[in-house]
């Protein structure tokens, strides 16, 4: 990767990263820091940011897809592609390749391909500063398998990435915070607002304030009907038994636990889309989304 540039302590690192390739990983080489002494991650594509996380957060969702933590391999990564799950295309079909143009499809509607790709990253106080680098795990544009799981997942027409029409689906992260004042029931009903988000593949829930909160009960209701809705000590069984490994602190609603690709949730479908949440006690509330979508 090219030198970043921001290169000092409390600032933002930004990397602008080369177009042509595909990209599965990104690595950070933390030069000798914890993961701690980093702040917020923002994937930006095309001027709008893509994935916007906490450094400590997306190597909570690492390690909860079994990968190493950050602390002890000396690297943060930073996922493209769906960690764990069974099939090749299903992994990668949120690899974002950068070597396809803008282009009209059959259809009618337009493949949007890259042409501004940056990772920015916030920084506290380093030690080893210049040691910090940025790694790539590529493939030549065009190359990944996703299309098959692309089709799968719509079964109608839409930007794949075996037709160089466009970078096709890729992984957009956010993270939102809310506070509920009292014990019980606490509806969300906004997390789910940007047009180009397609299905819903997981997302991450924390609890923290006085009296240590926890989560009773989970629910994903759409159209008011529950998709999901579970205790977290059933939730967490089913997540071990299958491919992940749950994470002390945080409450995970994953539909691919078993390493299938293609169950996630459709959006588009979705006239109200809703998490409900049953918490012990008043509590601050952060959510680190996860769903599958277009530029």
């Amino acid at each position: 990767m090219p030198t970043p540039t921001g290169v000092q302590n409390n600032q933002t690192l930004t990397w602008m990263v080369n177009r042509g390739l595909t990209y599965h990983t990104i690595l950070l080489n933390m030069g000798g820091n914890n993961v701690s002494s980093f702040g917020e991650v923002r994937v930006n594509i095309n001027g709008q940011t893509r994935i916007k996380a906490l450094a400590s957060e997306i190597d909570t969702m690492n390690q909860f897809d079994g990968l190493l933590g950050a602390d002890a391999c000396g690297q943060l990564i930073i996922n493209f592609d769906r960690i764990g799950l069974l099939s090749v295309g299903g992994r990668e079909m949120t690899a974002i390749d950068t070597g396809v143009v803008n282009k009209p499809m059959a259809t009618g509607k337009m493949g949007i391909g890259v042409t501004s790709f940056n990772i920015e990253i916030d920084v506290g106080t380093l030690s080893n500063l210049a040691s910090i680098t940025l790694n790539g795990v590529t493939q030549p544009a065009g190359s990944n398998s996703g299309s098959t799981a692309t089709t799968k997942l719509t079964g109608k027409a839409l930007v794949s990435k075996s037709n160089n029409v466009g970078s096709g689906t890729i992984k957009l992260i956010d993270t939102q915070n809310r506070t509920t004042s009292v014990s019980g029931i606490t509806e969300i009903s906004d997390l789910f607002m940007r047009p180009n988000e397609l299905y819903l593949n997981r997302f991450f829930v924390k609890l923290s304030g006085s009296g240590t909160p926890v989560l009773n009960r989970l629910t994903v209701r759409r159209n008011n009907y529950d998709l999901f809705d579970v205790e977290p000590l059933l939730s967490n069984m089913l997540h071990t038994n299958g491919v992940k490994s749950p994470q002390s602190g945080w409450y995970v609603f994953d539909t691919t636990y078993d390493g299938d690709g293609s169950n996630v949730i459709d959006l588009q479908k979705a006239q109200d889309m809703r998490l409900v949440l049953d918490v012990s006690s008043a509590a601050n509330i952060r959510i680190v989304k996860e769903t599958i979508g277009v530029l």
